[in-house]
């Protein structure tokens, strides 16, 4: 998906289980089929695939999902 990140937030912390967690919010815009505009979402950013300050308001991504919907990767766009 190719998308125009609009905002970020970092979480990261422990859960009430227990387990570790660490990722970027990412809020983003893209063109989807049928939508006058752009379609709006939250994608959830593993900090292990690409660090908080490496994501830049304004920049354009490709985010990579497996058949399952799992995010695969991320990759920033010139």
């Amino acid at each position: 998906m190719h998308a125009q990140l609009l905002g970020k937030v970092r979480r990261n912390g422990t859960s009430k289980a227990g387990k570790a967690y660490d990722f970027t919010a990412c809020s983003v815009s893209y063109s989807a089929f049928g939508v006058e505009g752009v379609q709006v979402s939250e994608v959830l950013v593993d900090a292990r695939m690409i660090q908080f300050d490496a994501l830049k308001v304004g920049d354009h991504y490709d985010f990579d999902y497996d058949s399952k919907g799992n995010l695969l990767n991320v990759f920033i766009e010139d």
